[in-house]
């Protein structure tokens, strides 16, 4: 007669005795449908005990035997293992091998391998072989000229040898410090690599310390900064030519830019039309120094500070002036001249002048103690509408007083000359030293007579021609 016992699914047994931490009564057998386990209550343990004829030590013998075949019952094996079922009907089980010393037989192993030392040698997670300072012996392959080491689409970073060398088929190539000793006959793209001789082309590049291309021999140009002697002509990126080293030329068409420093005792500057001339030299944007066909010559001095160009000279004297503008020409009775050149705009864009404009200036300056001080001068100024070829002027005369204080003492125009200060006229004491001091006399000179108290004036250029003027 069959006995029918309490049954259900998985899902029931969980949901109606285990969740809510209900046992089977002792005895008492539950069996699960869809899964065909059985169960016994204990009375303790919530939804029964499952039946499965095979016990935690058995489970144990079995994973030795499949892992260390033999090897079941050796001492330097210990075998872990939980005593309770998981909720997926299994005992956990663990076996410790770091004392183990042998072979493992298995057709398959899956797990991570680890040094004496707890280095990871094999990553199971992450499917890694771990070679990073743990190769201590030759790495042969099994097979000549069989196996590839990286790919084309999976290269190594970068291959670090000592200076050993590297052989490649019957060729070995090594290092001596920062040198590479090539096998003698070697090529370079098919071309034999010939030794390194006085008068022979090389067609390479060439790079610093720091890996920069200093000669690229593709382009032909040199790059960066050079320290040395140079020889051959140099040319900008538009192929205009700025060093002649044939004929020994500096060409600087649209600008020199930077200092020029000569290290002996005459710099000579030419044009490029003439054989000993320069026709101007320019400071900056503030204009230039023409000297047409002439020589500029400055023996002391030349310097410019801010806004000004200064000649400076420490011997004074009258015979040697520190500056002398020369001419000489025997078909011509001109001379040479000093132009003071005044526009309003720019240099390369210049302006009307306006009346009143200053035009330029000769000034003289004196040393107080402290700076130097206004003594004089001679000044130009526009005088009048500008035209074209009209400029008019008048030039002042200007002196310091006692107290430093500058006066106009004479206005010099076109049509009049204006005294700015009282004008005092030569003073002789008699007709006798008058006589003596104007031997020769020329209509219109004025001087003034002590003894008689009065201004006499030439009327006609003779000694019997002076006249009281009042």
């Amino acid at each position: 007669m069959p006995l029918q016992i309490r049954r259900g699914t998985e899902d029931q047994r969980q949901e109606e005795l285990v969740d809510l931490g209900k046992p089977l009564l002792p005895g008492e057998p539950l069996y699960v449908t869809d899964d065909q386990r059985l169960y016994i209550g204990d009375g303790v343990t919530p939804g029964g005990v499952l039946v499965t004829g095979f016990n935690a030590n058995d489970a144990l013998v079995s994973a030795a035997n499949g892992l260390v075949a033999g090897n079941a019952f050796n001492p330097n094996i210990s075998f872990l293992f939980g005593l309770t079922q998981q909720s997926n009907n299994r005992i956990e089980a663990r076996i410790d091998l770091a004392s183990y010393n042998g072979e493992i037989g298995a057709d398959a192993f899956r797990g991570s391998v680890l040094a004496a030392d707890s280095s990871t040698l094999v990553n199971y997670l992450t499917a890694a072989i771990n070679l990073d300072g743990t190769i201590k012996g030759d790495v042969i392959p099994f097979g000549n000229a069989t196996w590839d080491l990286g790919e084309a689409g999976n290269r190594f970073k970068k291959l670090y040898l000592s200076d050993n060398g590297i052989s490649i088929g019957m060729a070995d190539i090594t290092a001596s410090g920062l040198t590479v000793n090539l096998p003698a006959n070697s090529t370079v793209g098919g071309v034999p690599i010939a030794a390194i001789a006085p008068g022979v082309d090389y067609q390479v590049n060439i790079i610093s310390a720091d890996s920069t291309r200093i000669v690229d021999a593709q382009t032909a140009r040199f790059t960066g900064t050079f320290d040395g002697d140079l020889s051959g002509s140099v040319f900008a990126d538009d192929s205009t030519i700025l060093v002649d080293a044939i004929d020994r030329k500096v060409f600087a068409n649209n600008g020199l830019y930077g200092d020029v420093k000569n290290f002996s005792d005459t710099l000579i500057l030419r044009a490029i039309d003439s054989t000993a001339m320069l026709r101007t030299l320019r400071f900056t944007t503030d204009g230039g120094v023409t000297v047409g066909n002439g020589v500029l010559e400055v023996n002391n001095l030349l310097s410019r500070v801010t806004d000004a160009m200064s000649i400076v000279s420490e011997t004074i004297n009258v015979v040697s002036p520190v500056l002398t503008v020369a001419g000489v020409n025997d078909s011509t009775a001109d001379g040479e001249s000093v132009n003071i050149s005044r526009s309003r705009g720019t240099i390369f864009s210049p302006a009307v002048v306006q009346n009143n404009d200053n035009l330029g200036n000769f000034t003289f300056t004196g040393f107080d103690g402290t700076s130097y001080a206004f003594a004089g001068g001679i000044r130009a100024y526009v005088n009048g509408v500008v035209s074209s070829g009209i400029i008019p002027t008048r030039v002042e005369h200007t002196v310091a007083d006692a107290a430093g204080v500058a006066k106009l003492a004479l206005t010099v125009e076109a049509a009049k000359v204006t005294a700015g200060l009282p004008i005092k006229f030569p003073v002789y004491a008699d007709v006798t030293a008058r006589n003596a001091a104007v031997p020769a006399p020329e209509a219109g000179m004025v001087i003034y007579l002590a003894s008689t108290n009065k201004l006499q004036v030439n009327t006609n250029g003779s000694v019997g021609g002076w006249v009281d003027l009042h």
